[in-house]
């Protein structure tokens, strides 16, 4: 019964290890709020804080976007898979905007 009650454990731990290896964080941007063309993709982050400050970055750099509502101008997107080639679109397992970061809604 022991023996069963670590490897359960064990098993448990690895599969927490490896599914946490494998939630990156990925951003978008939305130059001048324009969510169908001229999208920016980020790398990958580690952590949510990076993408933020990716996005961040950006807007602040384009004084054409400091106008826009932060929320239509970027969003960041963890565990994101690329659905549509052609069209450039990915869906994400957890997702904020812009919007939701500064409201302090943004997630694990």
């Amino acid at each position: 019964m022991g023996k069963i009650i670590v490897i359960t454990i064990l098993l448990f731990l690895a599969w927490k290890l490896y599914s946490n290896a494998n939630q990156k964080w990925m951003g978008f941007y939305y130059p001048e709020g324009d969510l169908v063309s001229n999208t920016t993709y980020s790398p990958e982050f580690d952590t949510k804080e990076q993408c933020i400050s990716w996005a961040e970055n950006i807007r602040v750099s384009r004084p054409a976007d400091a106008n826009v509502d932060p929320q239509d101008l970027y969003e960041c997107g963890k565990s994101c898979k690329l659905r549509n080639s052609k069209l450039g679109l990915y869906e994400c397992g957890q997702s904020f905007d812009g919007g939701d970061w500064r409201r302090g809604d943004y997630g694990n």
